[in-house]
């Protein structure tokens, strides 16, 4: 099929308890997503769900507004990514699990709609947090592995861009928080820019209480951007065993009151080696049960 489940402009869904695979046959839209919430009011519900081999992304949600829509308690296998979200607000992903993202290829996440100009293209981490969105929380989620172009763990992803004159906005009030992330080829958290690293992807977010572990670049990544990827609060997360720097934060301050010359709050991070040196510092783990 080219979709599993499809809402349109639509509330008040629940998908729970089904196993959803193999959603992968061509079409114009839609192809290689399990779930796809699309243009709706909120109040979907998708959650204690099984999901295998959907090669864009397990669930897909777009510009889906008001009410809180969650994805929770899922397991994720082979699916090129887990979700991807572009110009929502109100969504809850928490106390999912999953792994081998990209093992069997990934297709474009396929959002080219009639009038919409947004361009398709494949996800680049497991969570994907493209532009415009808001009151996001990615919670308690075990997240390891990723393969082709699924190289991040969580991102606030440009792969989405589209045509220069569309107006584009930052994702703002997201909340990553208690994650463990591990085993990603570049990084576990990151918060990229656009290719001339003018254009970032969020404000006013937190990053808190994550385990990010043996990625292949950095732990967590903020990439500087004028005044974008800017004001993130990062607290109380745990870096080790990746084989750049544990963290990493290149946006540049405009004023007094942040950390170490970036434009953004770390306080109380532990990792080994980090840019600016002093944003992570070695050692014990915080007392915290995962999970």
């Amino acid at each position: 099929m080219p979709g599993g489940v499809a809402s349109f402009a639509a509330s008040g869904i629940l998908v729970e308890r089904n196993l959803i695979k193999d959603n992968n046959a061509e079409a114009e839209y839609d192809s290689g997503c399990g779930v796809i919430a699309f243009a709706g009011d909120g109040g979907i519900g998708i959650n204690d769900n099984k999901f295998e081999d959907n090669r864009a992304a397990a669930v897909c949600v777009f510009a889906v507004m008001l009410g809180t829509t969650t994805i929770t308690n899922n397991t994720s296998e082979n699916d090129g990514s887990l979700a991807v979200f572009l110009a929502s607000q109100g969504c809850l992903v928490k106390h999912n699990q999953g792994k081998n993202f990209g093992a069997n290829g990934v297709l474009p996440v396929n959002i080219a709609w009639p009038l919409l100009l947004f361009p398709s293209a494949e996800a680049d981490a497991a969570i994907d947090i493209g532009w415009g969105n808001q009151i996001l929380e990615i919670s308690d989620n075990d997240l390891e592995e990723g393969r082709g172009s699924i190289s991040n763990g969580v991102a606030f992803t440009t792969v989405f861009f589209g045509p220069s004159f569309y107006a584009y906005t930052d994702s703002e009030g997201v909340i990553i928080k208690d994650n463990r992330i591990k085993g990603f080829k570049q990084d576990g958290i990151v918060a990229e820019t656009d290719p001339t690293a003018t254009t970032g992807m969020t404000r006013y977010s937190s990053i808190v209480g994550n385990e990010v572990e043996d990625n292949g670049q950095d732990g967590i990544f903020i990439e500087g951007a004028g005044v974008y990827n800017s004001n993130i609060s990062l607290f109380e997360n745990e870096a080790e065993g990746n084989h750049v720097f544990d963290c990493q934060d290149t946006s540049l301050a405009t004023g007094p009151g942040y950390t170490l010359g970036t434009h953004n709050t770390w306080f109380n991070n532990l990792g080994n080696l980090s840019y600016p040196k002093g944003l992570c510092t070695p050692g014990r783990g915080h007392d915290r049960d995962w999970r």
